[in-house]
């Protein structure tokens, strides 16, 4: 016999290919598909934490925002609040981009009567003006001469306030 007349060689008897239905294609099968199934609820639970993320954000963004627009409000004397804040809340949808010393400035600029009069009102609590007596004496004259209680009532006043 001669090396030439043989058959060609037949693969070896103890390698096995593994048919696609074997148990262990199977297993891997079943393997790879939990784990896209585990990646695709990882993807999502992914998304919604970067919603939740976002909306936080932009939840402190505007927590933000109004401590500062309070801020300036009191710094500038507002009287009422809550008007001041709604006024504001208006104007921050028709311009997102203002900045909260703009938006007082212009509340001051239209809206004059939310804030205090940058002028001193005197009130019974107020201290006492400075006064040499003149006033009291032309109080006093007024009252003799008029015998008006009003009068009366004003001299009375302007004694206690020297």
């Amino acid at each position: 016999m001669n090396d030439h007349d043989q058959t060609p060689l037949e693969p070896d008897a103890d390698i096995v290919e593994p048919a696609d239905d074997t148990p262990h294609d199977i297993t891997f099968r079943a393997r790879a598909e939990r784990a896209e199934r585990q990646a695709a609820d990882l993807e999502a639970r992914m998304d919604s934490m970067k919603n939740e993320l976002s909306e936080a954000q932009s939840t402190a963004a505007r927590a933000r925002f109004d401590h500062q627009l309070d801020a300036a409000l009191y710094t500038a004397g507002v009287v009422d609040v809550e008007t001041a804040r709604a006024v504001a809340a208006g104007r921050l949808d028709a311009e997102s981009d203002i900045t909260p010393a703009n938006l007082v400035q212009q509340l001051k600029r239209e809206k004059p009567f939310l804030f205090r009069s940058p002028t001193p009102s005197h009130s019974a609590m107020s201290p006492r003006a400075e006064d040499n007596g003149a006033t009291t004496v032309r109080a006093a004259r007024h009252a003799a001469t008029t015998g008006d209680r009003t009068a009366l009532l004003d001299y009375l006043r302007a004694r206690r306030t020297t």
